[in-house]
C-alpha cells in the first residue's frame, strides 16, 4: 500500500520545463514513485480543501489501483462525512475505507461565576502532611481575620497550582462579600475575584493520594497535556475543615 502524510503545501513540485499533459493513471508525476502516489496526492489536496488544518494529521493509503484508506483523528466538531465525500468524488477512486476517528468534544460544564475570595498562598510538598499542615494554619489565620470583620465562613476553597510529583502551590481561600474591608498593607492575606471553572471533574478518595489519582483521571479524560500549568480546585463545607483532619472525599475540578 502506498501511504503518505499530508505535506505542508498542496501545490506539489513544479516542473523545470513545460511538459505535455500526463495521465495520472498511466505514469507517476514528477516527485512521485508510483501512479498510486498520484491518487494519494489528489486525495491530500481534496482533504485540505474540504477540511483545512483539520486534515493535517490524517494518513492516506492507496492500493489496488483506487482503494483509498483514510486513517487518523480529526479534531472535535469535524465531520467525517465531509472528508469521505471529498475523496469519493475524485476520479480514480473506487472505494474509500473509513478508519477515521473524531476526538470527543470535551464535556464542559458552565464556568463558575467569579468568586470573591480572601486567600493566602502556601508552597508545599505534594503530600498529605505538608498540605494538611498548611491548610490547618491557613484556616486558623482566615478564621482570625473573619472574627474581626464578619461571621466565620462556612466554606473553604483550596486551589492547587503547579501540582507536580514533588511540589504544589496552594491558594487557601474563603468566600467574602463585596463589602469586606480592605486587607492591611503588609498582610499575607489577599482579596481577589477568582474564576474557577469546572472543565472536568472526578471524585477524589480520602487522602492526598486520592487527590492525585483524581487529578490523573481528569487529565486523561480531558486530553490535556499535564505540564504543571493546569489549575485544580476543591470546595469543602465547614464540618470537613473545622478541624482539618486531612483531605476528605470530595470532588476535584479542573478549572479554565
Amino acid at each position: 500500500m502506498s501511504a503518505r502524510k499530508p505535506r505542508d503545501s498542496a501545490s506539489g513540485p513544479r516542473l523545470p520545463h513545460p511538459q505535455p499533459p500526463s495521465d495520472p493513471a498511466a505514469s507517476p508525476f514528477v516527485g512521485n514513485v508510483t501512479v498510486e502516489d498520484n491518487l494519494a496526492e489528489a486525495v491530500e489536496v481534496a482533504l485540505w480543501t474540504a477540511l483545512g488544518e483539520a486534515s493535517r494529521d490524517l494518513t492516506i493509503g492507496v492500493r489496488d489501483g483506487g482503494i483509498v484508506e483514510l486513517r487518523g483523528r480529526l479534531p472535535a466538531g469535524s465531520r467525517t462525512e465531509t472528508a469521505l465525500a471529498a475523496v469519493r468524488g475524485l476520479e480514480g477512486v473506487s472505494a474509500v475505507l473509513d478508519r477515521l476517528t473524531v476526538a470527543p468534544a470535551r464535556s464542559r460544564q458552565p464556568a463558575a461565576a467569579s468568586q470573591h475570595l480572601v486567600y493566602l498562598r502556601r508552597f508545599c510538598a505534594a503530600d498529605e502532611p505538608s498540605t494538611s499542615a498548611a491548610i490547618r494554619q491557613a484556616v486558623a489565620r482566615l478564621d482570625a481575620w473573619f472574627s474581626d470583620h464578619a461571621a466565620l465562613s462556612e466554606r473553604l476553597v483550596v486551589v492547587y497550582r503547579n501540582l507536580r510529583p514533588a511540589t504544589v502551590t496552594l491558594d487557601i481561600a474563603m468566600p467574602i462579600d463585596a463589602t469586606a474591608p480592605p486587607i492591611p498593607v503588609g498582610s499575607e492575606l489577599r482579596i481577589a475575584d477568582l474564576r474557577l471553572g469546572m472543565v472536568e471533574k472526578a471524585r477524589a478518595e480520602p487522602g492526598f493520594a486520592g487527590l492525585l489519582d483524581a487529578k490523573r483521571r481528569i487529565v486523561e479524560q480531558s486530553g490535556r497535556h499535564d505540564d504543571g500549568t493546569l489549575v485544580f480546585w476543591q470546595s469543602f463545607d465547614s464540618p470537613a475543615f473545622r478541624p482539618w483532619r486531612g483531605h476528605p472525599e470530595a470532588m476535584l475540578y479542573l478549572s479554565e
